[in-house]
């Protein structure tokens, strides 16, 4: 829901993500709340700022209830806990038809979302 446990503010974190953004990938972070990463992930902030055009964090209204943890990537990998505390995960690898409505209800919530961490301070 926050980010909290994921290695966005540790060095190896930045680096891979780094890589990622520098690849050309496009990375949107749906959280329920901010206020963790806005102080604690500095590292995050930075490759956020310097790669405005391609990263983008939205706060997902309270009323969506998401509960779900979800990674997905390009519409045909996912990553899917059932609930932040959960121990287990599942993962889907090339295979769109099984990703296709977690990555649909993925971007309906995007779309519900508004941006919580512009990569500026007036937004630009």
């Amino acid at each position: 829901p926050d980010f909290s446990d994921w290695p966005l503010a540790s060095s190896a974190g930045a680096a891979a993500l780094r890589a990622a953004l520098q690849r050309g990938v496009r990375l949107r972070l749906l959280v329920a709340d901010p206020h963790w990463l806005a102080p604690r992930a500095d590292r995050f902030l930075a490759l956020h700022r310097r790669y405005a055009d391609r990263s983008a964090v939205r706060q997902y209204p309270e009323r969506l209830r998401l509960e779900e943890v979800m990674l997905v990537a390009d519409r045909q990998h996912t990553v899917r806990k059932p609930h932040p505390d959960s121990r287990t995960a599942r993962l889907v690898i090339a295979i769109p038809s099984s990703v296709e409505a977690h990555a649909d209800r993925h971007a309906a919530a995007w779309d519900e979302s508004v941006d919580c961490l512009p990569a500026t301070t007036l937004g630009l």
